[in-house]
């Protein structure tokens, strides 16, 4: 990793979380628009 400080730590987990809400958040915007473009 970057290091093993506890600040790299914290800094990865909250890019991590990030990475994660980006995710799950891309994820619901393609659905919607699936759905949309189905007319369902």
């Amino acid at each position: 990793m970057w290091g093993l400080g506890s600040g790299d730590t914290r800094a990865a987990q909250t890019l991590q979380k990030a990475l994660l809400a980006a995710f799950v958040g891309l994820v619901v915007a393609v659905t919607f628009v699936v759905v949309g473009s189905l007319g369902l």
